[in-house]
């Protein structure tokens, strides 16, 4: 049973500091779109790990971490054994140090200590800020994956983030996008760091949603056929209705297209549908694909 506990070195908590960390947990969960709740067990996880660093110890298992938003208060906790004789420190306590202030507790209790502030070093303080770092960077990886699986097989749009060597990164709201130079229309590839314009947009096919990337979770494509099936799709309502059905689609990326058509109503023309009055429908999607020629078939 929990017998007893420290009261003194409760006092020693430093309330002031921990309400810094607690508002700029407010702050992070709102930057990041990520729970409190989970930055705060990132926070409970980060202590205890500089407790084990401080201690030289692998084990922190009779350590708690009590946080409490309202009273903006952090207490870091050791659950101490009581016994008659002390043979591990970190793990036990001697009955007869804690007797008189706790009168009640016999052998085999539990005491509980608090750990002031004060007695971890800088380094201790640096692997926990480690530690809450990384899961705060694995928590924003799981967020931003929710938030963008439902747009696999879509279209988006981003702005022009880098050019790099080998992939242009894209930046769509608090997200990256990676497009692989091979997923790029020959015609538009950039050479590494040209410089770029402010807010050039770009638009894309959402391949893949990457959840363990660590940088450029959405793989994009203007090279996939599906890009030039969802572009027929925006662009020709009775592709979106259902009333023409895309049946195939073949592209030498940025130089032609043959797209298979069939039209589920006699009484509606599928190529000249897809074309356009005046072709400006495959007009448009030409344009989008830097000259690509687009032929419709049935």
């Amino acid at each position: 049973m929990y017998g007893g506990i420290d009261k003194d070195g409760g006092e020693k908590v430093d309330k002031e500091i921990s309400q810094i960390i607690l508002n700029a947990i407010n702050e992070i969960a709102e930057e990041k779109q990520i729970a409190k709740e989970d930055i705060i067990e990132a926070l409970k996880e980060g202590l205890k790990k500089a407790y084990e660093y401080q201690s030289h110890r692998d084990d922190s298992t009779n350590i708690r971490i009590e946080i409490d938003q309202n009273k903006g208060t952090i207490k870091i906790l050791k659950d101490l054994i009581v016994v008659p004789k002390v043979e591990d420190p970190e793990l036990e306590i001697a009955l007869s140090t804690i007797k008189t202030k706790n009168p009640g507790l016999t052998i085999g209790d539990t005491y509980t200590q608090i750990i002031p502030s004060d007695q971890f070093s800088r380094l201790s303080i640096f692997k926990a800020i480690q530690v809450v770092k990384q899961s705060i960077r694995e928590a924003e990886k799981t967020s931003i994956y929710d938030e963008f699986i439902d747009k696999k097989d879509h279209i988006l749009i981003g702005t022009i983030e880098s050019v790099e060597e080998t992939y242009m990164l894209i930046k769509i709201g608090r997200a990256y996008a990676f497009l692989p130079k091979q997923n790029q229309i020959p015609s538009e590839i950039l050479p590494k760091n040209k410089p770029i314009a402010n807010n050039t947009y770009i638009k894309f096919y959402v391949e893949d949603i990457i959840k363990n990337k660590n940088y450029g979770q959405i793989l994009a494509s203007r090279t996939h056929v599906n890009f030039l099936r969802c572009l027929l799709e925006l662009e020709v309502p009775e592709i979106a209705q259902g009333v023409i059905e895309v049946k195939d689609i073949a592209r030498i990326p940025g130089i032609r297209a043959k797209v298979a058509i069939v039209s589920h109503d006699p009484s509606i023309d599928g190529i000249g549908a897809c074309i356009g009055p005046k072709g400006e429908r495959t007009k448009l999607i030409t344009q989008e694909l830097s000259g690509e020629k687009i032929d419709i078939i049935a």
